[in-house]
Parts: C-alpha cells; sequence; structure tokens
C-alpha cells in the first residue's frame, strides 16, 4: 500500500496528463503494439523483445475497453477523428499501468529483501534505496521493457531462496518457477543475459 500510494503521489505531481509527445521514446512504441496485438496484427517491436509488457499492457487495454474507460483498445478502431483524443487517453492509461508494475516491483523487492534478511525495517530501507535509484524511478515517467523484466527477475531470485531453502512441501516447484521467471525475464529483455 505504501508503494503503491507514493508511487501514484509522485506520478501525478510528475502529471499523468502530460501530452503524449513529451516523452515518446517507449510510450508511442509500446502502445502501438498493444493495439497491434490486440487487433491480431503481428508487433512491429522486434529490436528488444518487450513481449510481455506488450501483452500485459494489450490486456489492460482490453480490460478498460471493457469496463468503458477507453473506447480505442486495438488499431482497427483509431483513425483521425479520434487519434488525438483516443492517444492521449491511451497514453494516460499507460502511465497508471506502469505505475502500478512500478509499486508491484517495490513490494516485490521488500519481499525478496525480508526473505534474505528476516528483519522489516532493513528491507524496508533497502526497497526504498531500490525505489529511489535512478533507473527505477524513470519508470514513474514513462513505460519501458526494463519495468515487467525486473519484476520476473526478481521473482526468479525469490523461487530460487525458497527453493534453497528447502523448507515448503513441494520446494522443488520453486526451481521450476525460477527458471520460468528468468525464461520470462530474458523473452522481455534480452540484455538478462548480460
Amino acid at each position: 500500500i505504501f508503494f503503491t500510494l507514493i508511487c501514484f503521489f509522485l506520478a501525478n505531481y510528475i502529471g499523468l496528463d502530460r501530452h503524449w509527445v513529451t516523452n515518446y521514446d517507449h510510450e508511442f512504441t509500446l502502445i502501438y503494439n498493444a493495439l497491434l496485438f490486440n487487433s491480431h496484427i503481428p508487433i512491429e517491436y522486434v529490436q528488444h523483445p518487450g513481449y510481455f509488457t506488450i501483452l500485459f499492457l494489450s490486456i489492460f487495454f482490453k480490460l478498460l475497453s471493457f469496463f468503458d474507460f477507453i473506447s480505442v483498445y486495438k488499431l482497427t478502431l483509431l483513425n483521425n477523428d479520434n487519434f488525438e483524443d483516443s492517444f492521449q487517453k491511451l497514453v494516460f492509461f499507460t502511465r497508471i499501468y506502469s505505475v502500478i508494475f512500478l509499486s508491484l516491483f517495490c513490494s516485490l523487492a521488500y519481499f525478496l529483501f525480508y526473505k534474505l534478511t528476516n528483519d522489516k525495517k532493513y528491507s524496508f530501507i533497502l526497497s526504498l534505496i531500490v525505489f529511489f535509484a535512478e533507473g527505477t524511478i524513470f519508470h514513474l515517467f514513462q513505460l519501458r521493457t526494463e519495468l515487467i523484466t525486473m519484476i520476473f527477475i526478481v521473482l526468479s531470485l525469490i523461487s530460487l531462496k525458497t527453493f534453497l531453502e528447502g523448507e515448503k512441501k513441494n520446494s522443488s516447484f520453486y526451481l521450476i518457477f525460477f527458471i520460468t521467471f528468468i525464461i520470462c525475464s530474458v523473452l522481455n529483455k534480452m540484455q538478462v543475459f548480460f
């Protein structure tokens, strides 16, 4: 709850509703490919995989459309008449999506630190340091593929730690989770290899 509140506070301070051309590096590309994905058209963003970021964003758009927050959730619904307004709404909700996943990442980082140290205060301080790191807080400004990748990496480390502890009845499943989350992180961002 703490990370969700602080993320939304800071993101709102920065401006969730600022115009979409102010920062068009990754937001535009990921939104466009999510719209392609929902239109059953092959994605065009192939330099970096970003598969899960695009997949989860396309599902997020479908949910928003289902609850009638947005009218355009696939590329075929976008035209010259509704482009500006629709794209501004898509960017606004993409920034909310980014904030939600950023708070999830920080919460998972806290949980990982707690599994490693068994100290709540120390884990909280370490997770705050991770949150205020330049690479993490950058995701309040725009969505990038690194965010979902970081979530997968932290989930894989939590799974590995749980497997190594061997306390759980079916701890071998955590080794499978570790491998699965590592593979998902690589599918989302190839630089995980390095």
